[in-house]
């Protein structure tokens, strides 16, 4: 089972990179309340080819959820997106299906620039302090400052 994990990054934003790394590793595991804006997306693209995988997003308010573009890229509305809120075990907490999405227009699969999609649930979050909250920036991080990146995954591509 792959456990929520939360992953310090030094730099965000420091450059931009032609040659993007695959995967991010390292951190620690989190517990859902420490990162309640975190969702995870089980994604079908296809329902006759059975092709699927993972993503993280966090939630912007009860009906958007904000993710990357390439966890879309390549779906349609014959895809299956079900949206896991409220729980770190993916298996668990309540299970939303999505109504619509939409990828940055400028979006580049090559160079992941605008790596950003918007996806909309079905019915309303019903969001919860403890377990179920929108992602809130209470400033712009300055440059260089380190960040956290939450999301389901391993910590150590070894074990």
């Amino acid at each position: 089972m792959l456990k929520p994990t939360c992953v310090v990054l030094l730099g965000l934003f420091a450059s931009a990179r032609a040659a993007m790394e695959g995967f991010v590793a390292g951190g620690q595991y989190a517990k859902i309340a420490n990162q309640a804006h975190s969702v995870f997306l089980d994604v079908l693209q296809h329902v006759s080819k059975e092709e699927s995988w993972m993503c993280g997003s966090s939630i912007l308010n009860q009906q958007l959820l904000l993710t990357a573009g390439h966890c879309c890229h390549g779906c349609s509305y014959a895809s299956r997106i079900k949206i896991h809120v409220g729980s770190a075990n993916r298996e668990l907490g309540d299970i939303h299906d999505f109504h619509d999405f939409v990828i940055h227009e400028n979006f580049n699969r090559q160079s992941l620039v605008n790596d950003i999609c918007l996806v909309k649930v079905r019915t309303p979050l019903t969001l919860r302090s403890n377990a179920v909250t929108r992602v809130a920036l209470n400033r712009y991080p300055p440059y260089g400052e380190t960040a956290t990146v939450a999301g389901w995954g391993v910590i150590d591509v070894s074990n």
